[in-house]
């Protein structure tokens, strides 16, 4: 038992032992002899592996169509499965070439080992493979593609892109700025600017996340899931505030966010959308919203809002040549081609898309193009229609309102890049009834800005390009209207400056509603053109050169018969034609509205006869004689235009009385002679009277001139009550310009009044914004002895002071200090030849008078010692401009008697005051006093000229108190002119430092005894002209020689 259980004790270890050698071995062993069998069996799982990478790639090719982003792990199995194929195929090979020593009759045993080790590796590597290869899922969704991606197409940086670009930029880096916005006409570039922009803040890394959808008209729900595509996001729900709800959180988890919401239509709820926005500046989330219309970005609460502009024209032109590239031949095509670009109005859109289409053209498609531009038709141009005409329709089809419709196609019938005046959209609004809600011309106008308004704010009419209330349209948006207006439901014919010179040809005349030749060649019109749909006919200043000589033939004949076919005509305009009279079919007329016969010269004989629903006659620089009695039957007249008509010398008494409805009467430069009632009710005329002008119930803008002046001392009974606009001269003498006509509203000018006037008049004052007194006597009254006058005196801006010989003074007031502030809003005081004029204002200045007073002219008032009292002074604060004429006995600007030194050093005058010019004034010694010119802290330019008295310009407060060195900074003074001065020694007393840091220009002339330059080289540091006389600047005495080199380098001729 001893000896079995030694034995035990030896032989386990030994046998396991021999086990654990004869496994390897027998493994190893199997290398070598079951080599091929190891390599059919890898076959048979590398056939096996492959049909899964099949299935798996099928996956995977079907995951990258959608545009998926596969697996990382499934890519490296399926590279590994290619990897293992490669090896199998290589190990095949191997075992085909059957390898022996010496020539076949030894085996390789090392090559069978390896080769048999190898495949069987493979086949557990095979087999993990296979277990690996069960994917649920092979990709992931792809993200959203980032701004970078998206396509800018042709965007060019020029001038006026640039500064847009920058001026975003700008606004998305400002603190303060939540959201922007950028409006234009469609095709201007917006989208492709904002997408610069926003890879641009990418670069810059300004923010985590950029995003951009285009909105165009689309439902919440559609923005919402485009929002959510380009944030990597799958909107599933249906309710719109889950969906913003996801989106808010979405967006707040990469703050800073830029949201760039492209082509926005109509107002949007950002917080229903999505979009975290507040009123409050929010540097985490900013926002971009480009669209058509200005008050769309308004809505949306956008601040800046920048306009993108078309290009200028060399802009446009290098777009184009870059566009048609090498192919463009300049030589051959420049002419057409420039003629083709400036038909495309800088419209980058039209541009590229005519580039595009003309590359590699013959000229003669070129010339056929540019036919097609200039009539507003090309639709032979491939992409114009498409890609131009209909981002453009798209404008017009938002229009709500079929009257503003309307109103944009009436602006087509202008001529290509006319200013259009509003006055004329209006006078045809009326005919056309464009305003139909409205019942009043002044509630018409109103109604005209805001649907032109819309319009420009829509991009599709542009603000006027001279001064004044006018619209233009953009050549391309024109031919867009033409190209609509054309169509037979509108019915319009446009040809404007198109060289006819006879009535045209028309297939169909029936279906034409809207007809304009204006400016064209016409002459004379003949026949009976039935055009019994024709609402509005425009055939002004239609008029023919000659070929030779002199002598311009204008439209002159009109057949009688010519209006019979034009029983619906509402709107008809002829001015400037030369006709004698109108034709007698005018009489057909019946549902005419607008009349315009202005600048028919030769127009004497004007009778209007049926036109009952006439509400619009314009008469303007016409040549007639007499105003019709049958005028007074136009019971809807509205507006009647006698403007400039200079021959008009009769209107017939209980004419103009008659016109219950009128509502503008404007006859300023015509008929003069309205009667004025005598005593005891007579009348010296038959002629209309001034009391027929007072009893207009609807009378809201007049302008006329009366030269009875009688008619301001009676108390007349007048139904002004809605007068809003009016200028009204009495009297033989004055006029105003033209501007000056526009830029007040109401205008009184009285002429000759010698007795108090009457209370009609003074109500008329209290709303008087400029008023002209002219060779009045003292004794009329006016604001001198009516002190509740002068308080009601609120919307004066102008007062104009000029040949009254008694008066004394302007202003009187008696009251108390503490009244009411006068003449609030009076900034313009101009008084001239007034020989007796000692004072301006005399009596107390009640605290606040004058406070927006900013210029003050004084001419050839002979007796004028000084300008204002030391309490006028004090109180006008905000003047500006003073000019001072021929008024040989002034003296000082300010009446200082009485006045102690301490009060005029604490007191500020002047500290508004930019440019004072005194000329001729002999008697003045000084100009300022040296506490007044510390107070110039803005006078920009100082002019002296023939002042035979004036010693200094700048004088001590009070020469007797020692010399002590003081300092005067005029900051802002630019130049200074000194001519003529005989007693000039210095301009400022010699103790005084002065400085003028930005003074440019200095004139010195005819001052004899002006010794010494009367500056200092330290207190002008920026000199860059001196105009003065050569012999007298020699003449100077000079203690720095370096001073006068200095300024010998900078003289001119004074005279330049």
């Amino acid at each position: 038992m001893a000896v079995v259980g030694i034995l035990g004790v030896v032989i386990t270890p030994l046998v396991e032992i021999t086990k654990c050698l004869t496994i390897p071995l027998k493994r190893e062993i199997g290398y070598l002899v079951h080599y091929k069998r190891n390599v059919e069996n890898l076959k048979i799982k590398v056939t096996e592996l492959g049909r899964k990478r099949n299935d798996v790639q099928g996956s995977v090719d079907v995951a990258s169509r959608k545009g998926d982003v596969i697996k990382e792990e499934v890519l490296h199995w399926v590279r590994r499965v290619g990897e293992i194929e490669a090896d199998m195929t290589r190990l095949d090979d191997e075992l085909n070439q059957n390898r022996r020593y010496f020539v076949g009759w030894c085996p390789n045993c090392r090559w069978h080992y390896g080769l048999g080790k190898e495949a069987m590796n493979k086949i557990e590597e095979a087999k993990e493979l296979l277990g690996e290869g069960n994917f649920s899922v092979v990709s992931l969704p792809a993200p959203p593609p980032s701004i970078e991606s998206q396509p800018t197409g042709d965007f060019e940086v020029f001038d006026s892109t640039g500064t847009d670009m920058n001026l975003v930029v700008n606004a998305l880096k400002d603190e303060n700025v939540n959201i922007v916005g950028v409006y234009g006409m469609g095709g201007v570039g917006k989208t492709t600017l904002v997408t610069e922009v926003a890879k641009q803040v990418n670069r810059e890394k300004l923010f985590n996340e950029i995003v951009m959808v285009t909105v165009s008209r689309n439902h919440i729900k559609t923005i919402q899931r485009d929002l959510g595509e380009k944030l990597g996001m799958k909107l599933e729900e249906e309710n719109e505030d889950v969906r913003a709800g996801r989106l808010r959180e979405r967006l707040q988890q990469k703050k800073p966010v830029l949201v760039i919401l492209d082509d926005l239509w109509d107002e949007l709820q950002l917080a229903k959308v999505g979009v975290p926005y507040g009123d409050d500046p929010n540097k985490d989330y900013k926002i971009v919203i480009t669209s058509r219309s200005k008050y769309v970005c308004s809505l949306m609460g956008c601040k800046p809002l920048i306009e993108v502009q078309v290009l200028t024209f060399d802009n446009s032109w290098s777009l184009f040549r870059k566009k048609m590239g090498s192919v463009f031949d300049v030589t051959t095509l420049q002419d057409v081609a420039k003629d083709i670009v400036k038909e495309c109005g800088g419209l980058p859109l039209a541009i590229i898309t005519i580039a595009g289409a003309l590359r590699n053209k013959e000229r003669l498609v070129w010339e056929d193009a540019l036919e097609q531009l200039k009539n507003s038709s090309p639709t032979e141009i491939p992409g114009m229609d498409r890609k131009v005409y209909s981002p453009l329709m798209l404008s017009y089809n938002y229009i709500e309102r079929e009257k503003c419709k309307l109103l944009f196609l009436f602006c087509c019938l202008f001529e290509e890049d006319e200013n259009i005046h509003m006055r004329d959209l209006l006078i045809y609004g009326i005919g056309e009834d464009l305003f139909p809600d409205v019942n009043t011309l002044t509630k018409a106008k109103k109604r005209l800005y805001t649907m032109v308004n819309n319009l420009i704010d829509s991009s599709l009419l542009l603000y006027g390009d001279k001064d004044g209330p006018y619209v233009r349209m953009h050549d391309l948006v024109r031919d867009v209207a033409i190209y609509i207006a054309s169509e037979i439901d509108h019915g319009f014919l446009v040809k404007p400056r198109a060289n006819l010179n006879e009535w045209p040809q028309m297939r169909n005349p029936n279906q034409y509603k809207r007809i304009s030749l204006m400016r064209n060649e016409i002459v004379e019109l003949s026949g009976t053109p039935m055009c019994p749909q024709m609402q509005t006919l425009l055939l002004q200043y239609n008029k023919k050169l000659p070929r030779t000589g002199y002598g311009i033939e204008y439209l002159g004949r009109i057949e009688d018969s010519f209006f019979q076919g034009m029983e619906s005509l509402v709107v008809l305009d002829l001015s400037g034609a030369s006709i004698p009279s109108l034709p007698t079919s005018i009489s057909l007329l019946k549902n005419l509205r607008t009349l315009n016969l202005s600048s028919c010269w030769h127009l004497k004989d004007f009778s209007p006869q049926g036109q009952e629903k006439l509400e619009v006659l314009i008469l303007r620089d016409s040549g007639i004689h007499e105003l019709p009695k049958e005028i007074g039957r136009q019971s809807n007249l509205k507006l009647l235009d006698l403007s400039n008509t200079k021959n008009l010398n009769t209107i017939p008494r209980n004419t103009i009385s008659q016109l219950g409805h009128l509502e503008e009467l404007l006859m300023d430069n015509s008929f003069k002679n309205w009667e004025v009632e005598q005593t005891g009710g007579e009348w010296r005329a038959e002629v209309a009277s001034f009391a027929e002008l007072a009893s207009l119930p609807a009378l809201r803008i007049l302008k006329i001139h009366v030269k009875n002046v009688e008619c301001v001392y009676q108390e007349i009974s007048y139904q002004w009550k809605n007068l809003e606009d009016f200028v009204i001269n009495v009297g033989n003498h004055g006029d105003l310009t033209v501007d000056e006509l526009h830029y007040f509203c109401r205008i009184l000018m009285l002429n000759g009044i010698l007795r108090p006037i009457s209370d009609w008049v003074k109500k008329l004052l209290e709303r008087t914004e400029f008023l002209e007194i002219m060779y009045c006597s003292k004794s009329s009254g006016l604001f001198q002895s009516d002190l509740l006058l002068l308080q009601r005196l609120h919307r004066l801006t102008e007062l104009r002071v000029k040949y009254c010989e008694e008066f004394d003074e302007i202003f009187c007031y008696e009251g108390t200090i503490e009244g009411h502030p006068l003449l609030s809003r009076l900034r313009v005081l101009r008084l001239s030849d007034l020989d007796r004029l000692t004072s301006i204002w005399n009596g107390i200045v009640p605290s606040g008078t004058l406070p927006n007073l900013e210029t003050v002219d004084v001419f050839s008032c002979e007796r004028l010692c000084s300008l204002f009292s030391f309490a006028l002074a004090q109180s006008i604060q905000q003047l500006q401009f003073l000019r001072i004429w021929r008024c040989p006995n002034m003296e000082n600007l300010i009446w200082m008697e009485d006045i102690e030194l301490t009060q005029l050093q604490s007191a500020t005058i002047f500290q508004n005051l930019r440019e004072v010019e005194i000329i001729a004034c002999d008697s003045m010694k000084s100009v300022f006093s040296l506490s007044l010119g510390r107070g110039l802290q803005n006078l920009e330019k100082l002019v002296i000229d023939h002042c035979d008295g004036i010693e200094e310009i700048i004088i001590a407060d009070d020469k007797g108190m020692g010399v002590v060195t003081e300092k005067v900074e005029l900051p802002q003074l630019q130049v200074i002119e000194l001519v003529d001065l005989p007693k000039l020694k210095c301009f400022f007393y010699q103790a005084t430092v002065l400085e003028l840091p930005l003074l440019d220009r200095v004139k010195v002339l005819n001052c004899p005894n002006l010794k010494r330059f009367p500056l200092e080289p330290q207190s002008i540091p920026n000199l860059k002209k001196i105009g003065t006389d050569s012999e007298w600047f020699e003449g100077l005495e000079w203690e720095d020689q370096s001073f006068k080199s200095r300024l010998q380098a900078l003289s001119t001729d004074p005279r330049v």
